[in-house]
């Protein structure tokens, strides 16, 4: 009896535990390294001129929280509605908390619709999502429950399936016809359904602005400044910060740029980050690599307390971007149907 009151107990703890953190939706420092993430409305909204776009993001955060995502996006250039055109992705990440306890997957099915009016642009998207989170406690053993045998009692797994809506805008225009400007906002958790494990539970509504440029300051160099801040609830994060780019098209086969940039996340760390620009496999195609590093500046900078309960803890973490981005997209849409063709 006193193995299942512990059982229970620690099921309880972890369960409201798990609802807690769930009000704080997983974030990351190269946030203009994944722009599905953070707006819809950029789905198909493609850099370079680009048609398709694969990105693939990870983050290690304090060792013990590992986030990953794999999305596609294209614009589908054969579809005109009402003079604008049709873009659309699909994301999946997931983010595991612990060594292996806590484990959230997502699904995002993404239609967006731009419409360009001159030197000014409109963009709207909408993630339908699809989201599955579980708590496994299996490797939880208490002292008195090791025999000879092994572990005599096993906890229940908890699991939780839910769906969920968010909403994104995303305006720009060009200076001069030279530099353009993009701005937008999201709503996020429309539905505000749960992702913990106890009745009722309730993810809160989060609402972001996203903001970025980009400006030469010197032949072959510009400075691409961005910023994003979010709200939840009570919580606030801001990130603001700016790559500088030097462009080596002109002297190099191997990298056409190379950025160097910094961030401040506020009240909370220093965001150091490098990128390559690399020729595709195909012509004209392109392959942008980003790898930062966050340096915490707050209370948590000082992990000896972390470390006397986990020595694996950490105090910082470490962000990698892999982004390809097609000339052509990998389906050519007509009216008649989907075409696949060769990417190559």
């Amino acid at each position: 009896m006193n193995k299942i009151l512990k059982g229970i107990i620690v099921v309880i703890l972890a369960a409201v535990f798990i609802s807690k953190i769930s009000a704080q939706d997983i974030h990351l420092s190269q946030f203009d390294a994944a722009p599905l993430f953070y707006n819809p409305a950029l789905a198909g909204k493609i850099e370079e001129q680009g048609i398709g776009r694969v990105i693939l993001n990870y983050k290690s955060q304090w060792r013990t929280y590992n986030t990953f995502m794999l999305s596609y996006d294209q614009l589908f250039t054969g579809v005109n509605i009402l003079g604008g055109k049709l873009g659309a992705g699909v994301m999946i990440n997931g983010d595991f908390a612990g060594e292996n306890s806590y484990g959230n997957t997502q699904l995002k099915i993404i239609p967006a619709y731009h419409k360009d009016f001159g030197n000014f642009w409109f963009s709207t998207g909408v993630d339908v999502i699809l989201n599955y989170n579980s708590l496994s406690t299996k490797d939880i053993i208490f002292e008195g429950d090791i025999t000879n045998t092994g572990s005599e009692y096993t906890l229940p797994t908890n699991k939780n399936f839910y769906v969920d809506l968010d909403w994104g805008f995303n305006i720009g225009t060009q200076i001069q016809k030279k530099y353009p400007i993009n701005l937008g906002i999201t709503l996020n958790r429309l539905l505000g359904n749960g992702g913990g494990f106890v009745e009722d539970t309730t993810n809160y509504r989060r609402f972001s602005v996203n903001a970025n440029t980009i400006f030469d300051v010197a032949t072959n160099v510009a400075l691409k400044p961005s910023f994003i801040m979010q709200m939840q609830k009570e919580y606030r994060e801001m990130n603001f910060g700016t790559f500088v780019r030097f462009n080596f098209e002109n002297r190099s086969k191997t990298i056409k740029r190379a950025y160097l940039g910094a961030w401040y996340r506020w009240d909370d760390a220093i965001i150091a980050g490098i990128a390559f620009d690399l020729p595709g496999f195909s012509k004209n195609d392109l392959i942008n690599i980003g790898i930062s590093w966050d340096f915490t500046v707050s209370q948590y900078s000082d992990s000896r307390k972390w470390n006397k309960a986990m020595n694996n803890v950490g105090k910082d973490s470490f962000e990698f971007s892999l982004k390809y981005i097609f000339k052509k997209g990998i389906f050519n849409y007509t009216p008649g149907g989907i075409i696949n063709e060769p990417v190559m």
